[in-house]
């Protein structure tokens, strides 16, 4: 659209195979208790997505943490 230079430059022999790594640090905030969760998500080899972002609640468990990483990943796939 405005900015034809910008983009992803996929070679013909690159792999187009998806992949998502997450670390969630349960209630690591010391102050709020809350989680802080990051993803990275390549395709291949190139980066193409990252976050990391504290939860808005309070989880009671690291699997109630790691669940809500995981629901993020699979909404930013989609």
């Amino acid at each position: 659209m405005g900015s034809p230079g910008f983009g992803l430059f996929l070679p013909a022999s690159s792999s187009t195979i998806l992949t998502t790594y997450s670390k969630n640090d349960w209630a690591a905030c010391k102050e709020t208790r809350r989680s802080v969760a990051g993803y990275c998500i390549f395709l291949g080899n190139f980066l193409i997505s990252w976050k990391s972002k504290k939860h808005q609640t309070i989880s009671r468990s690291s699997a109630e943490a790691e669940y809500g990483a995981m629901a993020t990943i699979a909404c930013e796939l989609i």
